[in-house]
């Protein structure tokens, strides 16, 4: 796979979680408070030179910028009325990201469940869903590695 092909699956994951939807006036939680810049740091291989939060209405994603192109680490959260309406929308949204981008496999130890995605890694914490993305400057799977070891890391609430 091409640097291309990885980035345009990267971009696709994350805005095809923005479709997730979300009970009525639920606040996700602040995914800028869910790492910390070090460890965002240590995942691109490079000083993080801006933070940025945006609300995607849906969801609330936090940006964390390095200093050279294509580095950096995205974490997208959404929250709903009850962790069985988080459940069934994680796992609607696995189903859909494998007929779309290809196959995804568990990942213990994370959350209530979790699980990798060619692109991303999504993760299930209560009535929570958390989306970790990291672009390193490299294609393949490494970039996944390094969001598991990031939400391992993660202070998910």
């Amino acid at each position: 796979m091409n640097y291309r092909s990885a980035l345009f699956l990267i971009l696709f994951a994350v805005v095809f979680a923005a479709g997730f939807p979300r009970a009525q006036g639920a606040t996700p939680p602040d995914p800028c408070k869910v790492i910390t810049k070090q460890a965002a740091s240590t995942a691109i291989g490079g000083p993080i030179t801006s933070i940025q939060a945006r609300n995607l209405g849906t969801s609330t994603n936090c940006s964390f910028k390095g200093a050279k192109l294509f580095r950096w680490v995205q974490i997208t959260t959404f929250r709903y009325g009850s962790p069985s309406e988080a459940k069934s929308t994680f796992e609607r949204t696995l189903m859909q990201t494998a007929s779309m981008l290809g196959p995804t496999a568990p990942v213990s130890g994370i959350g209530d469940q979790a699980a990798r995605t060619p692109a991303s890694l999504y993760v299930l914490h209560g009535d929570a869903v958390f989306v970790f993305a990291v672009v390193d400057g490299t294609v393949g799977p490494g970039r996944v590695a390094k969001a598991i070891v990031l939400a391992k890391k993660a202070s998910l609430r």
